[in-house]
């Protein structure tokens, strides 16, 4: 992972994501990661032509957490990229991203739901004294309170 900094007023800041990615996340992430395994080998385990062996489909079953992992992030980027531009009022084309569709809509639910008014996003913020940066991706109205 790439250390991002933000330069504010001549000096760089290391990105909250940066400093959080150091943390060790591996009691939350080592089973998912074998559920994902085991999910792949029930996936998969009919598949003869494919995995003609025993030792072919634990091969592939242990990097399957890999594929789950890219699919859900590229997915959550197209849902963040089009909730940005919903924010700040650009042209918004779901059918081209059919994969966030359903998670736009609910998103754009829930904002109805609530009575969400936008007031700024994508917004750099620094801590002066800790020294660290971020971008917020919105602050808003919700339900008539500032978040």
């Amino acid at each position: 992972m790439a250390f991002r900094t933000y330069t504010i007023a001549e000096i760089d800041l290391p990105s909250v994501t940066s400093i959080l990615g150091t943390l060790d996340k591996s009691d939350a992430l080592i089973p998912w990661a074998t559920r994902c395994m085991s999910q792949f080998i029930r996936d998969n385990k009919s598949d003869r032509e494919k995995y003609p062996d025993l030792e072919s489909l634990l091969k592939a079953a242990e990097s399957s957490w890999r594929d789950v992992r890219d699919e859900a992030a590229g997915i959550g980027s197209k849902v963040h990229g089009l909730i940005e531009r919903h924010i700040k009022r650009e042209a918004v084309y779901t059918g081209e991203i059919l994969t966030a569709e359903n998670s736009f809509n609910a998103f754009k639910q829930w904002e109805k739901e609530h009575d969400v008014k936008w007031l700024q996003s994508e917004l750099t913020v620094y801590h002066s004294i800790e020294c660290y940066a971020g971008t917020l991706d919105a602050i808003c109205l919700f339900e008539g309170k500032p978040y």
